[in-house]
């Protein structure tokens, strides 16, 4: 912690020295902003949220940057919120570069890109590569995505936007720390900190949450938030330095072992002039989606938009538009021995050798699966001989094998 917590000292003094020139309190120009210049201090970020929701409707764009010596990859959302309805849409975008070295650790399994959400009133709903929509009411999301961790969970509506998991929730939880910086178009940047725990919302869920344990969550994270000339909230950027360290140097897993900055941000514009925002009807996805593991052969499918489960599928009949084709499908408690490799090998091979031409036309050369690990048990011990002893190890698990083929129908 102590290189992490060096790194943003230095930042600090030169954010203070660029922006010393703060001048006093008062209205905006003309008196528009007394809603919220008119307050005490400590109320300036609720009276600024009250004024942004006052404007009706907004777009924003909300990213998270993920700096590396020679690459920047970027999670990128761009939507439009109407706050008269409780409504909201969004499109997903991810910007990796070819060759960036931490990828991987930004795929979420289950989850592609472009991805395309829509909020109304509490529920979520996600666009599938066919389509179709997927709905996510809360009692849905409790069912399917008990950790919440899949974009259905953590775009729920949130204490500011109907859209949530944006910076511009976490506004909603500070108080500026300093006097703000009145720039000449009457515009005012302040300066506050969020904690680590507050900020792991901003980050993809198997990545944010190693960085848990005893004195972490409450370490703060510096913000900068932007206020316009009336009030209303234009920008926040965080420097997510101290959450990065503990990411890459925290307990377990470490993730994000090549990015050396990482930084998140939010801007607001359109105020007013969103328009009414109106999501497409969805079907339930705890009523439309069943488990790979329990399908018959022959079974076509689609992934769950909104889903982080690979092995949460969207059936549809073959003749309609689809991406998977399951041909075989095994579970057990105990592998007896075999890796998780050899067990998927063993359960499609044989199958694939066998599946009529027909279903093999068009489809990828290679087979693929889904494979969900319960459990594992692979504890050693040894003797004086060096002879390993005890219970042997053991693995369980299930596998369902697909043949992939273009979206087609």
């Amino acid at each position: 912690m102590r290189r992490a917590v060096r790194g943003v000292a230095a930042v600090l003094p030169l954010l203070l020295t660029a922006t010393a020139c703060a001048v006093a309190f008062g209205d905006g120009d003309d008196g528009r902003g007394a809603d919220v210049y008119g307050k005490p201090f400590s109320q300036h970020f609720a009276a600024a949220i009250a004024a942004t929701r006052a404007a009706g409707s907004l777009r924003f764009t909300s990213t998270v940057e993920y700096a590396g010596v020679t690459a920047t990859a970027r999670h990128v959302t761009e939507g439009r919120v109407d706050f008269r309805s409780g409504t909201a849409e969004a499109l997903l975008t991810r910007e990796v570069p070819v060759g960036f070295e931490d990828a991987a650790d930004l795929d979420a399994p289950g989850v592609s890109y472009p991805q395309r959400l829509t909020v109304t009133g509490s529920e979520v709903r996600a666009r599938g590569v066919d389509g179709g929509w997927l709905g996510y009411p809360p009692a849905t999301r409790k069912a399917l995505d008990p950790q919440g961790g899949a974009p259905a969970s953590a775009h729920a509506p949130g204490p500011f936007l109907p859209y949530g998991g944006t910076l511009a929730d976490l506004v909603a939880r500070v108080r500026p720390h300093a006097t703000p910086v009145v720039q000449p178009d009457g515009s005012r940047e302040y300066r506050t900190t969020l904690t680590v725990g507050q900020a792991q919302t901003l980050l993809p869920h198997r990545i944010a949450y190693t960085s848990t344990g005893p004195g972490v969550m409450d370490l703060p994270v510096p913000l900068y938030v932007r206020l316009d000339e009336r009030g209303r909230l234009i920008g926040a950027d965080a420097d997510l330095a101290v959450l990065l360290d503990r990411v890459q140097h925290g307990p377990g897993t470490r993730f994000l072992k090549g990015v050396t900055r990482l930084r998140a941000s939010f801007l607001a514009s359109g105020f007013g002039e969103a328009g009414d925002v109106r999501p497409a009807p969805a079907t339930d996805a705890r009523k439309a989606t069943a488990s790979a593991f329990a399908l018959p052969k022959g079974s076509c499918a689609v992934p769950a938009a909104g889903l982080a489960d690979p092995a949460r599928v969207r059936v549809v009949g073959c003749s309609a538009r689809h991406t998977m084709r399951f041909f075989a499908a095994a579970g057990t408690a105990d592998a007896g021995g075999a890796t998780a490799s050899g067990y998927v090998s063993r359960t499609c091979e044989g199958p694939y050798r066998d599946l009529p031409h027909a279903w093999l036309a068009g489809a990828e050369p290679r087979y693929r699966n889904v494979m969900s690990v319960r459990a594992g048990s692979f504890r050693f011990s040894f003797d004086s001989a060096g002879r390993t002893t005890g219970a042997p190890p053991k693995l369980a698990l299930n596998v369902a094998c697909y043949l992939s083929t273009p979206l087609r129908s």
